[in-house]
C-alpha cells in the first residue's frame, strides 16, 4: 500500500502545476506567430516579441506580458483577464470583441490600435497612449486613464462608466453617440469634437479649448472653473438642473447654446442655456 501511495505522489509532482497549455507557451517563447487559441493563463511572456502574432481567442488571463511586443498583433476575442500589459507595445494591434477585465495596461501604448465592441473593466490605463485609437461599440467600466493620451483618437457609439480621467489627454479626438460618466477634472480636452454625446461627471478645471458640442449636453456635471475657451456651444444642452458650478465656469470667446458669442464667466452670462430653434439651423 505505501508503495502505491508513493507511485502516486511522484505522478503527482510530475504534473505540470502551470495553468497554460506547455506547448502553446514554448511555441509563444520561440516567436511562433499562429498562436490562435493558445492556452496561455498565467504565462510568464515579460518582454516577449509577439509582433504581428495571432492570438485570436487566446487565453491570456493573469499572463505576465509586461514590456512585451504586441505591436500589429491580432488579439480578437482574446480573454486578457487580469493580464499584465505594463509598458507593452499594442500600437496597431486589434483587439475586437476582447476581454479587458482587472488588465494592467499602464505605460502601454496602443497607438492606432483597434478596440471595436471591446469591453474593459476595472482595468489599470494610467499614463497609457491611445492616439489615433479607434474605439467604436465599446463598454468600458470603473477604469482608470489619469494622464492617459486619447490624442487624434475616435470614439463611437462607448459607454464609459464611472472612469478616472484626470489629467488626461484627448486633443482633436472625436467621440460621437456616447455617454460619458467620468472623473475628467484637470484633463485636457482641447479641440475634442463631441457629436451627440452626454457628458456626466466631474469636469472641475477641465479645458475644452477650441471644442465644439454638436447636439450634445451636459447632465449631472461638476463644471467648477471649467475653461470654455474659443469653444462652440452651439447646438448644444447645458440648462439640466442637474448641472452644478456653471456660475464658476469660464468662457473666452465662447459660442453659446443660443448663437451668442460670450466671453466671463457662468455667473455673468445672461442668454439661454438651452438650444434655440436658430442656433440648432446654424
Amino acid at each position: 500500500m505505501k508503495k502505491i501511495l508513493f507511485a502516486l505522489m511522484i505522478v503527482c509532482l510530475s504534473i505540470s502545476v502551470y495553468a497554460y497549455n506547455e506547448t502553446d507557451y514554448n511555441r509563444a517563447k520561440k516567436g511562433d506567430k499562429n498562436l490562435r487559441g493558445a492556452d496561455l493563463e498565467q504565462a510568464n511572456l515579460a518582454g516577449a516579441d509577439l509582433t504581428n502574432a495571432d492570438l485570436t481567442m487566446a487565453n491570456l488571463t493573469d499572463a505576465n506580458l509586461s514590456n512585451s511586443n504586441l505591436a500589429g498583433a491580432d488579439l480578437i476575442s482574446a480573454n486578457m483577464k487580469r493580464t499584465d500589459l505594463t509598458r507593452a507595445n499594442l500600437t496597431g494591434a486589434d483587439l475586437t470583441s476582447a476581454r479587458l477585465f482587472g488588465t494592467n495596461l499602464t505605460g502601454a501604448d496602443l497607438t492606432c490600435s483597434k478596440l471595436y465592441k471591446t469591453h474593459i473593466k476595472d482595468a489599470h490605463c494610467e499614463k497609457a497612449i491611445f492616439k489615433e485609437a479607434n474605439m467604436h461599440h465599446s463598454r468600458i467600466t470603473d477604469t482608470n486613464f489619469s494622464n492617459a493620451d486619447f490624442t487624434n483618437a475616435y470614439l463611437s457609439e462607448i459607454l464609459l462608466l464611472s472612469c478616472v480621467f484626470d489629467r488626461g489627454n484627448m486633443r482633436d479626438s472625436v467621440i460621437c453617440s456616447s455617454h460619458l460618466i467620468m472623473n475628467a477634472s484637470n484633463a485636457s480636452l482641447d479641440g475634442v469634437q463631441f457629436i451627440n454625446v452626454i457628458l456626466e461627471g466631474n469636469y472641475e478645471e477641465a479645458i475644452f479649448t477650441e471644442s465644439s458640442f454638436t447636439a450634445s449636453m451636459f447632465e449631472n456635471a461638476d463644471l467648477k472653473n471649467t475653461g470654455f475657451l474659443f469653444a462652440s456651444l452651439l447646438g448644444a444642452d447645458l440648462s439640466n438642473k442637474g448641472i452644478t458650478n456653471f456660475n464658476n465656469s469660464i468662457f473666452g470667446l465662447t459660442k453659446m447654446p443660443d448663437g451668442s458669442t460670450f466671453s466671463g464667466t457662468g455667473n455673468e452670462y445672461k442668454g439661454s442655456r438651452k438650444p434655440t430653434e436658430t442656433s440648432q439651423k446654424n
